[in-house]
């Protein structure tokens, strides 16, 4: 829609207030218009009494008609918005899942995420204080008597890995956040990202180790392809490990730089192209023992995230 004195097209916000004119002032100057033509006899008959069209003050313009554009697909987009989130859905009467490691909604974001019908950023939380179906091992430990063992242990709310397992919902993830925290009981805690199985995966180790005297702590990582670990660094880190006290471990994967942080400083950070996909695991090895309080994951770089940036998909003069 176009301003009725100036020709130009009123922007998205200020459309909600005046469908006629793109400012005040235009509308101020236009009603002294028409007064003026008023008082020179002339007969015109608008559609609240005093409205001056485009046409009369500049002239025809045949583009000045209507038409479907970006402000009206914005429009229609912020409509199917709010219907999709006001109607009901056909799935609300269905019971609710027993298990749910979603976060609470939290705001519009988390509601749109939920509602819309495309892909979303996923966002999950593990606290461990139900049972591990949502874990899986793709080389099982077995007993003697060749039957399944259940090598990780819930104790006190958190969880003691052994055998590699790794996170079922993530494993088609590619960008991501893991944060977790853990509390080293003895020599170190290991986990795995970009891992499509226990023969690919990203390795690293938070180690702590005792040098006379004095503890030692310090990063490892490799990759693990095709079974074979390649690659490994083990770096000294500037943090004081102490066993048994808790730490909260971050760490980004974007496209082929990984970073990690240990209650917030920065402890490594590295690149690397061989593998493009997957998801997160933990595990330990003989004679190591770490305690995981909780983890959390966070898909980097949602297509909601960016369809709702409006500098992406809306010129910055529609909004005003």
């Amino acid at each position: 829609m176009r301003c009725l004195h100036c020709g130009k097209r009123i922007g998205l916000l200020r459309s909600f207030q005046d469908r006629q004119f793109c400012s005040d002032d235009h509308r101020l100057r236009a009603k002294r218009m028409y007064s003026a033509r008023l008082a020179r006899g002339s007969s015109v008959d608008y559609e609240d009494g005093w409205v001056v069209t485009a046409n009369e003050i500049h002239g025809s313009d045949k583009k000045s008609q209507a038409s479907f554009g970006v402000g009206s697909g914005v429009l229609l987009v912020v409509i199917t918005l709010a219907l999709t989130l006001l109607l009901p859905h056909a799935d609300q009467a269905l019971p609710k899942s027993p298990i749910s490691y979603l976060p609470p909604t939290a705001g519009l974001g988390d509601r749109l995420t939920r509602a819309l019908p495309f892909k979303g950023s996923i966002r999950l939380r593990e606290e461990f204080s139900m049972d591990l179906r949502d874990w899986q091992s793709a080389n099982p430990v077995l007993d003697a008597d060749g039957t399944r063992a259940e090598d990780w242990v819930i104790k006190a709310g958190a969880i003691y890995p052994a055998a590699m397992k790794l996170w079922k919902p993530t494993l088609t993830l590619t960008d991501y956040q893991l944060k977790f925290q853990t509390r080293i009981e003895s020599k170190a805690v290991g986990w795995a990202y970009r891992a499509q199985d226990d023969d690919n995966y990203y390795g690293a180790k938070l180690i702590v180790s005792r040098n006379k005297d004095s503890l030692r702590a310090e990063i490892a990582r490799w990759a693990t392809v095709g079974g074979r670990n390649v690659s490994r660094v083990q770096l000294p880190i500037p943090i004081n490990i102490q066993p048994g006290k808790a730490y909260d471990v971050q760490l980004t994967v974007h496209g082929d730089k990984f970073t990690t942080l240990v209650n917030g400083q920065l402890v490594d950070a590295w690149n690397d192209r061989r593998l493009k996909r997957g998801g997160v695991g933990f595990f330990a090895e003989n004679g190591e023992r770490a305690a995981l309080d909780w983890v959390s994951i966070t898909e980097r770089d949602s297509l909601l995230g960016g369809f709702l940036n409006f500098g992406l998909i809306v010129p910055p003069q529609i909004l005003y």
